[in-house]
């Protein structure tokens, strides 16, 4: 079964216009056999893994979470 792995970066505060002082990653995948009208909807992706703040992680440990 194919799957696309997808990266969501996101700030909880929401959108400042200085850098960001949070932030969360969200791993998700979405299984590429099903229609494109229907792979992408929530109820179809599957959560893989969050990373947590407060800070971006760095190369060397976002490999840990791969």
């Amino acid at each position: 079964m194919p799957l696309l792995f997808t990266w969501i970066f996101s700030n909880p505060e929401g959108l400042n216009i200085c850098r960001a002082s949070t932030s969360c990653r969200i791993i998700s995948m979405a299984c590429l056999n099903l229609p494109l009208d229907i792979r992408y909807k929530p109820e179809n992706m599957y959560l893989a893994g969050i990373i947590p703040g407060p800070k971006q992680p760095s190369l060397e440990n976002l490999n840990h979470y791969i």
